[in-house]
């Protein structure tokens, strides 16, 4: 099943999308463009392998 979370970044609160499978946790990360480890924080969290951005 394709989930979702949007991730507020930059001090401008833009949102950045993480999309991935619930079966094989592979993900794509949206408008990715800003705050990196904010970024990997989530991935890692959500245990994702990020497979495009």
């Amino acid at each position: 099943m394709l989930q979702v979370k949007i991730v507020p970044v930059t001090a401008f609160a833009q949102n950045c999308s993480i999309l991935w499978d619930s079966e094989s946790k592979e993900a794509v990360l949206i408008d990715a463009g800003g705050d990196a480890a904010v970024l990997k924080k989530e991935v890692e969290a959500l245990g994702l392998t990020v497979k495009a951005l």
